[in-house]
């Protein structure tokens, strides 16, 4: 799978900078026949089990032996400051997110694909 993770650019909220953690990603489909998988994707804020927010994506498509598009993934809960956004991700306050990638086809059981750290890092796109 290729991940990249960073914190997104959600605009201005209430006079404020505001960053999401977001991940974007590629599923290789390595079976011999095509897939249709349902996501759901944890941003967690460690140690803590909870989910801060999930995003739960259906219909993905995967062909056999193939690799699906660039799937992007932004939460809504964030963070927000009146600081520039860059200096927002060495605030002292600033918390580092996790992200789970759990998937399933049909009715089967969900399976974690990853866990991955949201690095310190703004995104653009």
């Amino acid at each position: 799978m290729d991940v990249t993770t960073g914190w997104f650019d959600a605009g201005i909220v209430d006079g404020k900078n505001k960053l999401v953690p977001s991940i974007a990603f590629k599923l290789h489909n390595a079976s011999r026949q095509d897939l249709t998988l349902q996501m759901n994707v944890m941003y967690l804020i460690p140690p803590e089990k909870e989910p801060q927010d999930e995003v739960f994506l259906q219909a993905i498509e995967v062909p056999r032996g193939g690799t699906s598009k660039v799937i992007v993934v932004r939460a809504k809960y964030g963070f927000t400051g009146e600081q520039p956004r860059a200096e927002m991700l060495q605030h002292r306050l600033f918390q580092d997110f996790t992200v789970r990638l759990f998937a399933k086809q049909g009715s089967g059981q969900w399976t974690l694909l990853g866990e991955h750290p949201v690095k310190r890092q703004l995104l653009t796109q």
